[in-house]
């Protein structure tokens, strides 16, 4: 009978010790999912162009974004994105390309201080250009005071031609995150004066969710190439969670 009653309890023993064995295990696999989940940044696919240059405008879709450092806001600016200021605050110049100061472009216009054709295209007043006055075109670059990623894109708008020297990175610590080459003249092919009409452009960000990134634009041209000055002009820098690049305007992107 002591036996029979032995072996009852080391059975019952046996079972609890699986049942909390089974227990653990579990709430293990489900705390990972959950930190899994809680750190993720990608956007589902249907809100995110799946090719760079075959959409125009695509809404975020956020059902599997739950960081908590996305806005609330369509859109957030970045501190003088815009060179509302008349001049570079906010970010780091280097090199003769960009000039001293961000060009107006009802001045500029106004002066003929252009490419071929007054500027068009472009919502804003101020913009960055290594097109100065003689269509003289050195090397420099800018770049933007760090700024937190809260929204899935950055919007901006450029007029560039292709050259493996002209291109817009993001870096973190100085480092290339993405870094894009743009073509707009084919995007602008049937506008008048396409050299001098700016086009939307925007970047995926948001693998880069709650990160501190800054934008930089290089220009390591000098003079002209192929019969044409190698000139950039871009500018209206913000964070959206609207995709509003024009079809074909990026030659080729990488992701470091």
């Amino acid at each position: 009978m002591a036996a029979n009653i032995s072996t009852y309890i080391i059975v019952i023993v046996l079972v609890v010790i699986a049942i909390v064995a089974i227990d653990f295990l579990l709430n293990y696999v489900i705390s990972l999912r959950s930190s899994k989940t809680s750190t993720t940044t990608a956007i589902t696919s249907n809100g995110v162009a799946t090719t760079v240059n075959s959409v125009v405008t695509t809404v975020a879709n956020y059902s599997n974004v739950t960081t908590g450092c996305l806005s609330n806001n369509a859109t957030e600016t970045i501190f003088n994105g815009n060179f509302g200021s008349g001049n570079f605050e906010g970010w780091n110049v280097t090199g003769q390309g960009f000039g001293s100061a961000p060009v107006n472009i009802i001045y500029a216009n106004a002066n003929g201080d252009y490419y071929s054709a007054p500027w068009s295209g472009y919502n804003g007043i101020f913009f960055a250009t290594t097109h100065l006055p003689g269509t003289s075109v050195t090397p420099g670059n800018i770049t933007s005071e760090p700024f937190k990623v809260t929204e899935p894109y950055l919007d901006f708008q450029i007029v560039s031609p292709q050259d493996n020297e002209l291109y817009v990175e993001l870096l973190d610590n100085g480092q290339p995150l993405i870094i894009n080459h743009y073509f707009t003249f084919p995007a602008v092919a049937n506008a008048t004066n396409a050299q001098s009409t700016f086009v939307n452009a925007s970047i995926p960000i948001a693998s880069l969710i709650c990160q501190n990134v800054s934008v930089k634009v290089v220009s390591g041209v000098v003079g002209q190439r192929g019969g044409n000055y190698k000139f950039m002009a871009i500018g209206n820098f913000y964070m959206s969670k609207t995709f509003k690049q024009d079809p074909g305007v990026v030659s080729n992107r990488t992701v470091v």
